[in-house]
């Protein structure tokens, strides 16, 4: 199975695919030294629009973090983990992030203004890709309801 994690926004530290057979940790950005800017090593930008990649690990409360800034555009950055877990034995995904600013006037829920602090993807590629792939997201919109699945 290949497997993509995908994150944007604002404040993120992720955490690890975890079950009760062990953890697989996917970053915890704290090999990384503090001040350092840019898309972080291993990671991936995307391939479309304007993304500024705004992003400095910083430290915050004792833990290194990725502090993601974002001004009139979006930053994704991915990372792959084909090969790496087993679903079956990783089923559980937990990390943490801190918004310190939300979106103006952003709701996931409507297009005209569509905008999100923070956003967590998982992807299953399956070919065809565009068509076929199973993707599970969190977003941080205190605009959305809980819990929709679509």
């Amino acid at each position: 199975m290949r497997y993509r994690i995908g994150i944007a926004a604002a404040l993120v530290l992720l955490g690890s695919l975890a079950w009760a057979a062990g953890d697989f940790l996917v970053e915890d950005w704290s090999k990384l030294p503090v001040g350092g800017k840019g898309i972080p090593h291993a990671w991936k930008g995307q391939n479309w629009g304007s993304p500024a990649y705004d992003m400095t690990i910083v430290e915050d409360g004792g833990n290194k973090v990725l502090h993601m800034k974002s001004k009139n555009e979006g930053s994704t950055i991915s990372k792959e983990v084909k090969g790496r877990l087993n679903l079956k034995d990783t089923p559980i995904l937990e990390w943490r992030w801190k918004v310190v600013a939300l979106p103006k006037d952003g709701n996931s829920c409507v297009k005209a203004t569509d905008d999100q602090a923070a956003q967590v993807y998982v992807a299953w590629p399956r070919f065809p890709e565009p068509v076929r792939s199973r993707i599970i997201g969190y977003v941080r919109d205190p605009t959305a309801p809980a819990g929709p699945i679509g």
